[in-house]
């Protein structure tokens, strides 16, 4: 991804340059760097050479041997020698040995010689121009923008048109007030958010996932509309692995983990070389919970530099848009994957030097920290603990922790870690134990699982510790006594797991406290979806603290986001969950089933079977399996083994659901029920109702649930017990069971038509569609006109304009689809018209037809 890129978000841009050529003024094309201002002059070119227009775009580089050039007049002729034999003629040639002959150090030095050349210099202008339109596009000016302002003179005077980028303002001041016709400046602002994510599509030249582009965006902070800044990140984690394809998209690995900017981008090269400390302010603010303009004074002190440097190296850094001041003085980093760098560069045994020298000047104050408790508690602890002069860190870090603990207490469990690493044994033994419980309590497993690796204790409490660790992080620590078997279950043996399997869970955890209650620890929610947050809330009661990242939580938003229809969500979660936890577990294969439902669904069987894989009889869930199996078979059309298919599963489903395994059995009965309805079929209504008593004895729902309303509703006719499910799950929100009730419900009621409506809706929503087929097709048969969800005439146009400029990028249907957030058959209907409306029978042709403006008001 080093080379240049389309010219995504920039059309505007474009068209404006194009409207200012021929009329002989200079136009500037400003912005800073990374911006894409050598991208957009390689799109103004490409436009010019289109129509016939003679075009020279001169790569000013003017420097080290060559500083006494100062009219750039190397970079021109490199330029024309390099095309001359597309623009090249007799006059031409001679122009440009006379210029070359004239430029010399000595003809610079001199007066009289010195006009001779920029004479020569404008009549060559003149020979590439021939009476011709012609454009000279100026490149990095930057480089060196003294000279560019004469070369770029001459050319205008020579009769061709003139296009400069650079990021300097006194350059384009100069340039615009050429004689006595103003110019134009091109701003080029950041890009859009829509154009970052098409950016990438672009530049991978793959479907990138959802996420991938806030993500990245995040990341970059205040870089992140910068084209050059996206495209260097990307290409980073590309050479990392941690963008990598999954599913089908590329998705971004440990999304959690700060991306980090490469060491050759240019704002980094600014931080390194902008004082004597290269990095290490940077680092340091980055790496600190509170950082102002006042520490200033101390870090100068720190590192041995004067204060002025410090001061002029935030003002340089924070005009440069790397750091941020807010009105209080807080200085923080306005580009997150600046900060990554720095650290990384520094490298963790300086920066914990530094730190520590942080904490020594503020610790300095005749053993009274007073007011500055709190950031001495954060540079102590960053620097491992270390007793300062004076001052017992250890005594100083649980003071501070207990003062933070009310307002932050992730920050009083990571100073009390840093605390419990230096105390003497016996003080620590009485200190884990409250340490674990806190780190329960605030979620964070990750910190979990180091304090028990850390910790030697063979204790019941320790093991227990990493064994619940290991399960949220999905890193599996070695066997540890009793918990040893729970973890070797989990990780990839892939036994059925369920009640029996939670209460083993219940033992484990037996020494962390908790409930006490094995006999009420669930798996599953009540409505029968797997549930391992649930799980562990029975075991450990109000100890145990929801995860906000790890493949639990993961597994949890991604069920949610499948229940209520927000399948890309989904898919993307999906995509996270098996690229960042390589660990085979039973929520990674729920994660892959549930993907595997949502490709069927969208006819995408091809990625629906990959992401299925090989049946395997010590999957986790083999009746959720069925589920997703059956659903496949009846897409492709196989009647009779969808139908066969589907009693087998519910026989086997009733046998597992013996053993307390019932994940899934609910969705495998409705889809098994409807689509015997669907299709007449009541050789299956015995297995339908054996699954159905199996299903009812593991419940723990007091009442009938949505499963036996419906099944009710499909064996009975009964259109009130589908009007009750449908009512129950449009509160619960969870759309995608809400059409099959719908469609049920449809099947029986006497107004069909705000039924099959809602499940059209639904179906649409989704992308589903062989079910928004099905739909349609019931409709006809019932005589319903179902309402026409298009877009109107404006918004249709919006959206065809965006599908035309992406396929000039050289997207595919499924890109552009993923790009503009539809779906890949809504894109080729688009499409379809678009060919229809114009006779055009190519993408080339379509695309030229709109650039003739053939669709324009279309």
């Amino acid at each position: 991804m080093t080379g240049r890129h389309e010219l995504i978000g920039r059309q505007r841009e474009l068209r404006a340059i194009e409207g200012h050529l021929g009329r002989r003024v200079p136009i500037v094309v400003r912005g800073p760097r990374g911006a894409g201002k050598s991208a957009l002059l390689d799109g103004v070119a490409a436009r010019c050479r289109d129509r016939g227009v003679r075009t020279l775009t001169v790569e000013v580089t003017s420097a080290g041997e060559e500083q006494w050039d100062l009219f750039g007049v190397q970079d021109v002729v490199r330029a024309l020698r390099a095309g001359f034999a597309d623009i090249g003629g007799p006059r031409l040639a001679g122009a440009l040995t006379t210029v070359n002959h004239l430029c010399t150090p000595a003809n610079y030095a001199a007066p009289a010689a010195r006009g001779r050349l920029l004479h020569q210099l404008q009549r060559l202008f003149g020979a590439f121009h021939g009476g011709a339109d012609a454009v000279v596009l100026f490149d990095d000016v930057d480089a060196d923008p003294a000279t560019v302002v004469t070369a770029a003179s001459a050319a205008l005077r020579a009769g061709c048109d003139v296009v400069v980028a650079c990021d300097d303002e006194s350059v384009a001041l100069e340039l615009t007030v050429f004689g006595e016709v103003a110019g134009h400046v091109v701003e080029l602002g950041p890009l859009a958010d829509q154009h970052v994510g098409e950016l990438i599509a672009a530049a991978t030249r793959q479907r990138t996932d959802p996420a991938v582009a806030p993500a990245i965006r995040t990341a970059l902070g205040s870089l992140a509309g910068n084209p050059g800044a996206v495209l260097a990140l990307c290409d980073r984690l590309l050479g990392q692995g941690r963008l990598t394809h999954v599913g089908g998209a590329l998705v971004l690995a440990d999304p959690d983990t700060p991306p980090a900017l490469p060491p050759d981008h240019w704002i980094v090269r600014l931080g390194a070389r902008t004082h004597e400390f290269d990095l290490r302010l940077l680092a340091l603010i980055a790496d600190s919970e509170w950082f102002g303009m006042d520490d200033l004074v101390v870090f100068a002190a720190a590192v041995d530099v004067e204060l002025g440097a410090c001061g002029r190296a935030v003002d340089e850094l924070t005009a440069a848009g790397a750091l941020r001041c807010t009105p209080d003085g807080v200085l923080t980093l306005a580009c997150p994957a600046l900060g990554a760098t720095a650290i990384d560069t520094v490298g963790p045994d300086r920066l914990r030097g530094l730190h520590l020298a942080f904490a020594r000047h503020l610790g300095s104050h005749d053993g009274q920290p007073g007011h500055v408790l709190l950031r001495l508690a954060d540079h102590l602890a960053a620097a491992g603990g270390t007793d300062i002069d004076g001052i017992d860190a250890v005594t100083l870090l649980e003071s501070a922790a207990h003062r933070i603990q009310p307002v932050n207490p992730q920050l009083a469990a990571r100073w009390r870690r840093s605390a419990l690493a230096r105390r003497a044994p016996a003080a620590r033994v009485r200190r884990l134990g409250a340490l674990v419980a806190e780190l329960i309590r605030i979620g964070r497993y990750d910190w979990l699982g180091e304090v028990a690796a850390e910790n030697t204790d063979a204790s019941g409490e320790l093991a227990a510790a990493a064994c619940l660790a290991a399960l949220h992080t999905g890193a599996a620590p070695p066997g540890q006594a009793a918990a040893g078997s729970l973890v070797d279950r989990w990780f990839g043996a892939r036994r059925l797991f369920g009640a029996e399997e939670a209460e083993e869970v219940a033992r484990a955890l037996a020494p962390l406290g908790g409930t006490h209650e094995p006999p009420t620890t669930r798996s599953a929610r009540q409505d029968g979806w797997f549930d391992p947050i649930g799980m562990f809330e029975s075991v450990l009661g109000a100890a145990y603290g929801t995860p906000s990242g790890g493949p639990f939580a993961l597994c949890s938003r991604i069920v949610d986001d499948y229940r209520a229809g927000r399948w890309d969500d989904a898919l993307s979660g999906a995509r996270t969950l098996v690229a960042t936890y390589p660990a085979v577990t039973p929520v990674h294969e729920l994660a892959r089933l549930l993907a595997a439902e949502i490709c069927a669904s969208r006819d995408e069987l091809d990625l629906a079977e990959s992401w299925l894989g090989e049946p395997d009889p010590r999957a986790a869930f083999p009746t959720l399996r069925g589920w997703v199996e059956l659903g496949l078979l009846v897409r492709r059309g196989r009647l009779a083994a969808t139908l066969a298919f589907g009693r087998r599963a519910c026989t086997a489903a009733v046998r597992a659901a013996e053993s307390g395994h019932t994940a899934g059995l609910h969705l495998l009965i409705i889809r098994y029920a409807f689509l015997a309805m669907v299709f007449g079929e009541g050789g299956g209504l015995v297995e339908i109702e054996q699954a159905t008593r199996a299903w009812c004895g593991r419940s723990d729902a007091t009442g009938p649930g949505v499963t036996e309303l419906l099944l009710t509703a499909v064996t009975r006719d009964s259109f009130p017990a589908a009007r009750a499910a449908a009512t129950a799950l449009r509160a619960g929100g969870h759309r995608v069971e809400l059409a099959t009730a719908c469609l049920i419900a449809a099947r029986f009621a006497d107004d069909t038509r705000p039924w099959l409506g809602t499940a059209d809706e639904i179906a649409e929503e989704l992308g589903d569609t062989r079910l928004r087929t099905y739909i349609r097709s019931l409709a006809r048969t019932r005589g319903v006109t179902l309402p026409r969800r298009t877009t109107s005439a404006r918004s249709s146009a919006v959206v065809e304009a965006r599908i035309i400029e992406l396929v000039k990028q050289g997207m595919t249907n499924r890109q552009i689809a993923v790009a503009i957030r539809l779906s890949e058959k809504s894109v080729e209907r688009h499409l379809t018209r678009l060919f229809a409306r114009t006779g055009c029978r190519s993408r080339l042709d379509l695309v030229a037809s709109y650039e003739r403006g053939v669709l324009t008001g279309a």
